[in-house]
């Protein structure tokens, strides 16, 4: 057995049996790789029930050997997938972000999910201060969404939408909205505000 364990895991198994032993546990567990003889790895699940003799010494060990092989492939790829997700994610908003557009990605309460840099340097805040507030509120100083609002028609609708309006600073504004859908369904709205 001792022969076929992956020389780098080999420490940590011997460390694992002798904190059993040293704690006089019932059970141990511990994953670790061994070499198969055509020289292919495999990942090992070991589950063991630790029998001790008379004198309170170690004596014997019965137990399991699980091939868990598919599982830790399955864990990597989905630990790089996350890490790639990641990458591309921060990419992406960096990108967003270096848009001089206001772009925000509204709930259909038309609360603020997400809000580009633009979006938040225009109303003297920084984006995180952004999300959870209501767009209306943050742009028009409105406590309702204001007539002919697109973002609504776009939730409605299910389409892209226009229209030109008026800020609280009296700034006209060029509104363009896209739906964010999920099984047909519009979940978000993303608004893009240009100051024209």
């Amino acid at each position: 057995w001792k022969e076929i364990i992956h020389p780098d895991d080999m420490k940590r198994v011997k460390d694992a049996f002798r904190k059993a032993n040293r704690e006089k546990a019932d059970t141990l567990r511990v994953e670790y790789r061994i070499r198969n003889k055509d020289g292919g790895v495999r990942w090992i699940e070991d589950r063991r029930q630790l029998i001790y003799g008379e004198g309170g010494d170690f004596a014997k060990v019965d137990g399991l050997l699980l091939d868990i092989t598919d599982r830790k492939r399955a864990e990597e790829a989905l630990r790089e997938s996350e890490r790639e997700y990641h990458e591309l994610s921060t990419e992406f908003h960096t990108i967003l972000d270096v848009i001089p557009d206001n772009i925000t990605r509204l709930s259909p309460d038309l609360k603020v999910i997400w809000a580009n840099r633009a979006s938040a340097t225009n109303l003297e805040r920084e984006p995180s201060e952004l999300e959870g507030c209501h767009c209306y509120t943050l742009r028009h100083k409105l406590d309702r969404p204001y007539d002919h609002c697109p973002v609504l028609r776009t939730f409605r609708t299910g389409e892209p939408d226009y229209e030109i309006v008026r800020d609280s600073d009296n700034k006209t504004l060029e509104v363009r909205t896209v739906p964010v859908k999920e099984g047909g369904r519009v979940i978000n709205v993303i608004e893009i505000t240009r100051d024209i």
